[in-house]
């Protein structure tokens, strides 16, 4: 009844199926996943930077360190008479709103349109699900800074709407393999499984709101998320669309012979050991020289300070 139901809609369920458009070509197109890649990564460069400087601030003045999943960006004020006094800036919020806003209106009200009644329909809506909890998460964010509408949230709102959004990309990510190659599909559940350990450390981080290395490494897990999706697409996704059997043939003996790695699950394992190295790369930038450096002068400065 139910599939009577939809084939007699203006939608047909024969059409959803994501079977054959994926064995066909290449996974996926370069804009649709450069344009996440690149929220992704403001995203997690933003919250790195304002975790690291919040810490140090409150190094300086003697402070305790709280973490929340949005720290403002406190300026000296800015003040247009007599309609407001800005004294902090929730610049991560408003990155999440406006971005993810971005990626979600284009998707829905103008690519929406070209897919109607498509087998391509359901993986983009999946994509727009993420997008969407990412604009929810970044409207709650402001409304926790906002003080008006702080004190009528409850306490951790903002982590459990963030949460929320990992878990929808892992959710989404697993059931969106329908059909796919091996590589293809190792990719989704290697992007997964950074999703659901960004769940934990939201969970580590809302138990223990005083240690500050939750947040960089929550930062450090999302920048992991968009230099992946770059370093993959650049490589996988060529930038004109191109048939998959044009690098990929299958050989003229039949599907029974083994074709070149792409269509092998052993090409699918090595994917593992290239996240690993690719997430070593992106912690060992975290431990360079010049950091080191700066973290000691800072200890420097405020020694100096104590001692005046």
């Amino acid at each position: 009844m139910f599939q009577l139901q939809l084939q007699g809609s203006f939608y047909n369920a024969s059409e959803f199926q994501n079977t054959s458009s994926h064995h066909r070509e290449v996974p996926g197109d370069l804009p649709g996943h450069l344009v996440p890649a690149i929220w992704w990564f403001i995203a997690g460069f933003l919250y790195l930077i304002f975790a690291l400087k919040h810490f140090y601030d409150c190094k300086l003045q003697n402070l305790k360190f709280k973490a929340s999943v949005e720290i403002p960006y406190r300026c000296s004020g800015i003040t247009i008479k007599p309609f407001f006094n800005i004294k902090s800036l929730p610049v991560t919020a408003w990155a999440k709103l406006i971005l993810g806003n971005v990626y979600f209106d284009l998707d829905v009200f103008v690519s929406h349109f070209q897919r109607m009644n498509t087998k391509h329909q359901l993986p983009h809506l999946q994509h727009d699900t993420i997008a969407f909890c990412f604009i929810m998460s970044g409207l709650v964010d402001l409304l926790c800074v906002w003080p008006y509408t702080r004190r009528l949230l409850p306490m951790g709102v903002d982590y459990v709407f963030f949460s929320l959004t990992f878990f929808t990309e892992a959710l989404q990510f697993v059931t969106h393999l329908h059909g796919r190659i091996p590589v293809d599909v190792r990719l989704h559940q290697l992007q997964a499984t950074v999703a659901a350990m960004t769940v934990l450390i939201l969970a580590a981080e809302v138990c223990f709101r005083k240690r500050s290395e939750f947040p960089v490494i929550r930062a450090l897990l999302m920048l992991l998320q968009a230099t992946w999706m770059f370093h993959v697409m650049s490589g996988l996704v060529p930038l004109m669309s191109v048939s998959i059997d044009d690098f990929d043939p299958v050989p003229p003996d039949g599907p029974t012979v083994v074709g070149s790695p792409l269509r092998q699950e052993r090409g699918a394992s090595v994917l593992a050991l290239h996240l690993a190295c690719h997430t070593a790369r992106l912690f060992w930038a975290d431990r360079q020289p010049g950091l080191r450096l700066a973290l000691h002068v800072c200890h420097q400065d405020q020694a100096a300070e104590e001692v005046t």
